[in-house]
This record gives structure tokens, C-alpha cells and sequence, in this order.
């Protein structure tokens, strides 16, 4: 909670909200406001762009608008943004769910049709108040018992999946004493009910198999998780923009730019595999609902409204391009004993025992700069133009990818694929000293293959220096190239001028890029 201030500003101008349960919400921001010391302005001093996720950081007018009850329905970051700098850890939980119930029934209120006339003639707008309260009234009362009917029958599936499928660690071996299905006699033993919280309603309790569907979800999708790699890297890149600062190192960002990278991860692993938002957590695959969680280290933290939910954990060292992903089921036992203000704490050792590898240190796509000696990527930078920095990246970094995003850093140009190509990129440039430079495409694909050099992703680049088959590569792979066969240079083959390569892409008439 932020530091109280002197003063409490000016009067507030009358509520303009558009009906009575917002003008409610903000009578209690301002008792957050108030509580807390703060004057409008120094509310806004304390406003940063996590808090509002890329959206512009909010001006004092609009605020107090806001605060005012215009068009505060429409607002939740900045509401979410009042509650986390004003109220204290412990009472904000409460405070943002009272905000939640009083625009559910704000919502559903449907808008009364003032009546012209009643009896023939105008009704008093006593009358008039006292059916737009009893509307109001029946609307939060409806809203009450949707949420109550929407828990029960949560808990309602719960109980049956469980009865059905009893968790492991509950059964007994066929045969015993207690077992289900040991004997026609022995029924399902009954569940003890739930922890239930004045306020506050559990998770579903879930079918045990849950966190087998969402590692057979992933499975499916990435089974060797290229696709959650170049999720990871590419956001990282989006983080660098490399093309505007020249950045490509973790160690390069501020503090208040990897606070995003979470946010981001979220919002480009839901694009890349299509996930569904879920109704009480982050995301749905196969029906079974899960919370993401994001760490750039193993320190994933947990908050006690996780416990009974699958979690989804992604982790990765940039320094050490590895990253990890796993899935397990968050149980009380599985917590670490101390929280943080937040009410937050890590995975125990039983908890990160009980996690389900996807992938475990597997290699993150590497930026390729941070491949290189400090001082050759000095020597790069230091040259003048893009075009001669991509040249000399392509010289220094043979046989090893390099993504899109590097050549972006490099050339710092908005045209950076313009210094790849032909006719006067770096493909013509570097013609001259044998050097060829593949793609992803099928072309490009079946020369890499023939010549053993690694398979390329999309946006993925690869310089190679080769040489004319002679007598002395005997055994060693080649490809027929421009009419001869070729082979990968060693240091002992002379510089010599490199022979077309096949387009990527072909076009009718086309036999190589343009020299």
C-alpha cells in the first residue's frame, strides 16, 4: 500500500454514474482514496503502464471522472489499479469483490421504461424511484442466486466426476477391504464435503485425470514444444526491439519492462494454440479449465485462491537459453509456509515433485548475438551502414541460425529483409567468398538435409561457405548445385565464387535469386 499523503484534496463533485450500484462502486474507491491519505493527484503519481497493460496511463481529469462515477463500469484496470495502490493486501480481495458484485447487479438491472401515463394520468415520480429500486432489487437478488446456482452445480459435477473416478492416492488396491468395484456390494465411499468460506466459493474439485488431459492437450499440439519455444523467444524479442535499441539481452531490459513479460507470454501462447478463456481461471483445453503461470526463474508464485486448480508452469534462464514447462495440480500441501504481502508463496519440494514434465530445461531458440564474443559483436556494431553489419553477422555466424529478429537488431532498419536478399543484399555480397545463405523453405530444406546442416524454423537463416567436390571430400555429403556438386568448406578449401541457389519460393522462369 502506498505512503498516506497530507491532504485529501478537494470536495467531490456529485455522483454521475449511471445507476445507483455504480455511483456505489464509487463511493468506495473514494473511501479506499481516503483511507489511504492520497489526493487525486498523488493517486495518479503512483499509476504505471503494468497497471494498465499497454493502454495509455489514465490523466488526472479522467480519474477523477472515473472517481466521480462516469463511465466507471467501462474502466476495470483503472479500478483494479486504485484497489492495489490504496488497500491494504489483506482487505483487498474483499474490496475488489464487493466492486465485482455491485456491477453484476448494475448489469443485469434491466433499465425500467418510464411510463407516460398511469390511470390517465402522470404518476408521481415517487412512484416512479420506488419501481426502479424494487427492479434493482430483483436484480441483485437474481444475480445472487445465479452465482449460488452456478457453485452448486460446480461442486454438483465435482461430486459425480470424483464418485466415478476416485483420485489415486483415495483408492485401494481390487480386492481390499473398502475397494470400489472389489465386490458388487461395495459402493463408492462418500466425499467429505468441502472447506467452505463465508464469501468466498472453492474451485470445482476437478476429475483427478485432469492434469493428464491438459499434458496430453500440449502433447498433441507441440510435441516437442518448438511451438512454446519460439513463444518464449518471440516475446522476449518484442520485449528487446531490437530494431528500435539495438537491445538483445534479458540483462538489457528494465525492471518495469520484464513486469510485462508475463502479461505478454499469456496473451501470445493463447494466440499461438488457440486457448480458450476459461470462466474462473485463465485459460480451457479439453474442457478442463487451468491457470498459467510464468516465472524467468522456478520461482512460480502461488496465492491460496490456485489451491485445487491445475497450473500450467512455464519457466526460462535467458542466460542460459533453457526453458520448461510442466503441469500439476495445486494442493495446500504442495505450498511453502511463508507468503508474501500478497497472500503469495512458491511450490514446496513435495510440489515441485508432484509436477509433470512437458519439457524440462529444454534449449530455448537462441538469439545468436548473445552466441558471440563481446567483442565481435562490438566489431558488428561498430561498422557504419546495416547492409555492411548484416554481411559481417552472416561471416561470423555460419552454420548457426539466425532469426529474423537478429537481423532486425542488426540492421536497425525498417527494411532489414531488403539486406538479405539478392541483388545487392547480403547474398550478392557474400557470393564472392563462397558463402550461401538458406532458408526455411522446401528448396532450401533438401540442400540443408543433403549437406547435414540443421533444420530451419520459419523466419530462420543459415550461411554457409562451400566448396567444388574434389578428390579429397570423398565420403563427405554433397549436393548438385548449378550443375556440379558441392560440399560443406573445411579451412583447407580455397575461397571460391559460390554457385546460385534454388529460390525458396520459385516463380515460373526462376532458377536462382538474382546474383
Amino acid at each position: 500500500m502506498a505512503k498516506k499523503s497530507s491532504g485529501v484534496g478537494r470536495p467531490r463533485s456529485p455522483l454521475r454514474g449511471a445507476s445507483e450500484e455504480v455511483n456505489q462502486v464509487a463511493l468506495l474507491l473514494q473511501r479506499q482514496l481516503r483511507d489511504a491519505g492520497m489526493t487525486v493527484r498523488g493517486l495518479c503519481a503512483l499509476f504505471t503502464p503494468e497497471h494498465f497493460r499497454h493502454r495509455p496511463v489514465p490523466r488526472h481529469s479522467t480519474v477523477t471522472q472515473r472517481l466521480n462515477g462516469v463511465d466507471l463500469e467501462k474502466d476495470w484496470l483503472l479500478i483494479e489499479a486504485i484497489i492495489s495502490i490504496c488497500t491494504p493486501p489483506a482487505q483487498a480481495k474483499d474490496v475488489t469483490k464487493q466492486v465485482k458484485v455491485l456491477l453484476e447487479m448494475h448489469r443485469q438491472a434491466p433499465t425500467l421504461p418510464v411510463p407516460d401515463v398511469v390511470g390517465g394520468a402522470v404518476n408521481s415520480d415517487q412512484q416512479i424511484v420506488d419501481l426502479q429500486n424494487e427492479v434493482r432489487h430483483l436484480g441483485a437478488l437474481h444475480a445472487g442466486l445465479a452465482d449460488e446456482f452456478r457453485q452448486m452445480r460446480k461442486l454438483l459435477e465435482g461430486f459425480l466426476r470424483n464418485a466415478g473416478n476416485p483420485a489415486a492416492g483415495d483408492s485401494e488396491p481390487p480386492g481390499s477391504p473398502g475397494s470400489v468395484g472389489s465386490t458388487p456390494d461395495h459402493a463408492p465411499r462418500p466425499m467429505e464435503p468441502p472447506e467452505l468460506k463465508m464469501g468466498k466459493s472453492p474451485p470445482s474439485p476437478g476429475s483427478p485425470d485432469d492434469v493428464e488431459r491438459v499434458v496430453a492437450a500440449f502433447t498433441r499440439m507441440d510435441l516437442d514444444g518448438r511451438r512454446v519455444g519460439r513463444v518464449l523467444r518471440g516475446t522476449v524479442e518484442q520485449l528487446l526491439d531490437g530494431m528500435h535499441t539495438g537491445r538483445y539481452r534479458w540483462e538489457q531490459l528494465m525492471r518495469s519492462e520484464k513486469m510485462v513479460f508475463r502479461d505478454l507470454v499469456h496473451v501470445s501462447l493463447a494466440r499461438e494454440f488457440a486457448l480458450a478463456e476459461g470462466v474462473d481461471q485463465d485459460f480451457r483445453v479439453d474442457d478442463v479449465e487451468f491457470v498459467l503461470r510464468v516465472s524467468a526463474s522456478h520461482g512460480w508464485m502461488i496465492g491460496a485462491d490456485d489451491v485445487g486448480r491445475v497450473g500450467v508452469l512455464l519457466s526460462f534462464d535467458h542466460g542460459k537459453s533453457l526453458w520448461s514447462m510442466g503441469v500439476t495440480r495445486f494442493r495446500r500441501n504442495f505450498l511453502s509456509g511463508s507468503m508474501n504481502r500478497d497472500g503469495k508463496t512458491r511450490l514446496s519440494r513435495e510440489g515441485m515433485e508432484s509436477v509433470r514434465w512437458l519439457h524440462l530445461n529444454a534449449p530455448l531458440p537462441a538469439n545468436v548475438l548473445t552466441m558471440l564474443r563481446q567483442d565481435e559483436v562490438d566489431a558488428i556494431f561498430s561498422l557504419q551502414s546495416g547492409q555492411q553489419r548484416i554481411n559481417d553477422l552472416f561471416r561470423r555466424t555460419q552454420r548457426i541460425p539466425v532469426t529474423r529478429d537478429v537481423l532486425a537488431t542488426v540492421a536497425m532498419q525498417g527494411d532489414y529483409m531488403k539486406r538479405l536478399r539478392g541483388n545487392g543484399g547480403a547474398r550478392s555480397a557474400l557470393r564472392s567468398e563462397g558463402i550461401v545463405i538458406l532458408g526455411a523453405g522446401a528448396n532450401h530444406a533438401r540442400i540443408a538435409a543433403a549437406l547435414l546442416l540443421p533444420v530451419l524454423d520459419r523466419g530462420e537463416f543459415l550461411a554457409v561457405r562451400l566448396a567444388r567436390h574434389g578428390a579429397r571430400h570423398s565420403g563427405v555429403p554433397s549436393v548438385e548445385l548449378d550443375g556440379e556438386r558441392w560440399v560443406v568448406a573445411s579451412d583447407e578449401d580455397p575461397a571460391e565464387l559460390a554457385p546460385l541457389v534454388p529460390d525458396d519460393l520459385p516463380s515460373p522462369g526462376s532458377t536462382g535469386y538474382p546474383a
